[in-house]
C-alpha cells in the first residue's frame, strides 16, 4: 500500500510533506507490538487503541517538526539496556555485554514518516546487494563464478 503525502510549498518555496492522521494510522499498524516501552513509557499498544483524536495531534507535531526543523528532546529520549553476548561466558566482563538504546514509540513512528516521504529518492547502486530489499550478498557470491 502506498502512502499518498501531500506536499505545501514552505516559506523558502520548496514542497515539504504534509502527513495526514490517515497515513498516520496505517503506518501505526506497522510497528511491531509487545515491545518494551522507552522511556516515556508509551508502547504501540498505547497508541494503537488511544482515541483517533491523538493520531490528528501527533499528525500535526510531526509536520510542525518538519516545517521548524525541529524535534524535541523528549523524541530523541533514549533507555539504554545492556544484552548479554554470551551466557555461558563471563557476565561479570563488560566486553561480553552490547548496548541496545530502546527509542519512544512516538519517535519511531516519527521516523517511519521521514522514511516514507524520502525513500522514493534513495537509490542504490547495481552492485549492492547487502542492505537491498529483495537482495542478499549470496547472489553476488554466485554472480561472480
Amino acid at each position: 500500500m502506498e502512502h499518498i503525502i501531500d506536499c505545501e510549498e514552505n516559506y523558502l518555496g520548496l514542497e515539504m510533506p504534509m502527513y495526514s492522521f490517515v497515513s498516520l494510522a496505517s503506518l501505526l499498524q506497522k510497528l511491531p507490538l509487545n515491545k518494551a516501552p522507552g522511556p516515556d513509557c508509551i508502547s504501540t499498544e498505547h497508541l494503537l487503541f488511544a482515541d483517533e483524536s491523538l493520531l490528528f495531534f501527533l499528525s500535526e507535531l510531526f509536520n510542525m517538526c518538519i516545517a521548524h526543523r525541529y524535534i524535541p528532546n523528549s523524541c530523541l529520549n533514549t533507555t539504554l539496556v545492556h544484552i548479554c553476548k554470551n551466557k555461558n561466558g563471563n557476565i561479570s566482563d563488560a566486553s561480553n555485554y552490547r548496548p541496545v538504546a530502546v527509542a519512544t514509540v512516538v519517535s519511531k513512528l516519527f521516523e517511519h514518516f521521514v522514511l516514507t516521504s524520502i525513500s522514493p529518492f534513495l537509490g542504490t547502486a547495481d552492485n549492492q546487494f547487502g542492505f537491498k530489499a529483495g537482495h542478499s550478498t549470496d547472489q553476488r557470491t554466485f554472480l561472480l563464478k
